[in-house]
């Protein structure tokens, strides 16, 4: 019998400025998002860890031919289940599924540039993405000290594209999503002031390349980097504020074949209450 044990469940909502790559090749400029995250455990035994993120983003879509109103636009989601196969102290290292969704809520707009009509240089770029359903194997890396916590995501992609900030989707083959967050004032058990830094890395798979071949050794190339800069004040005992600067980039791929332009970014403030 599955039995689910809830350790931390935190409400967030958040007023934003700036532009990200949307669904169906489309500009999405949020403006609040409304999200949910939690963590726990399965089953009875804490060996079985579960973690998870779902946020609805109210804002404007940017096509080919007009932007839309304010409404609610798209449903992101990432979530796993791991295994917890080592710990010592506060050091732990985890494996299992990933998951990382997205819906959109609009429909059969015009796309904001064309795509190409054949990919030249990574596989799936010619598609014209609608929702998203990536899937994964994640080895999860975990630190936690006094004033500095840290965990490190390495994700296998088994299945499923992305859309870049040059609104080019892309078959992602691995990324590395390390978060960090240190406590300014007080410990991060019990934090006051949170500095917050996370950096996002992915690699997208060749065109016709094999994931093993003797030509690259590894079938991929650099394709995405996203960073987050932020601060959370804890003002109550279960509320947050917080204040976060972002960025997308291509890193070697801008609208073009080769040159290394074009990013999105923006600002985010919210307040977060942790149950």
């Amino acid at each position: 019998m599955l039995l689910a044990t809830v350790l931390a469940t935190t409400l967030y909502f958040q007023l934003q400025s700036g532009e990200s790559a949307g669904l169906g090749n489309t500009i999405l400029k949020p403006r609040s998002t409304l999200g949910i995250r939690s963590e726990g455990s399965l089953l009875t035994q804490s060996s079985w860890i579960y973690n998870g993120d779902a946020r609805i983003i109210v804002g404007e879509t940017l096509t080919g031919t007009s932007v839309s109103n304010i409404s609610p636009r798209e449903l992101h989601a990432q979530g796993e289940v791991l295994y917890r196969y080592y710990q010592e102290d506060e050091e732990t290292i985890s494996v299992g599924p990933y998951f990382d969704l997205a819906l959109p809520f609009h429909g059969g707009t015009p796309p904001y540039i064309l795509q190409r009509n054949a990919a030249t240089y990574s596989a799936k770029e010619d598609e014209l993405l609608h929702y998203q359903h990536l899937v994964g194997v994640d080895l999860h890396l975990d630190f936690s000290g006094k004033k500095l916590q840290s965990s490190l995501r390495n994700v296998l992609f088994l299945n499923g594209t992305k859309i870049g900030p040059n609104l080019a989707t892309y078959e992602p083959l691995l990324g590395f999503l390390w978060k960090n967050s240190y406590a300014v004032i007080g410990t991060v058990h019990d934090p006051v002031l949170t500095l917050n830094i996370s950096s996002d890395f992915y690699m997208a798979h060749k065109k016709s390349a094999s994931l093993l071949n003797g030509h690259d050794g590894l079938g991929g190339t650099k394709r995405e980097l996203d960073i987050d800069f932020g601060l959370g004040w804890k003002f109550m005992r279960n509320t947050t504020l917080t204040l976060d600067m972002w960025g997308t980039n291509n890193l070697n791929r801008g609208t073009s074949n080769a040159v290394p332009v074009n990013f999105l970014d923006g600002f985010t403030v919210g307040v977060e209450y942790k149950f």
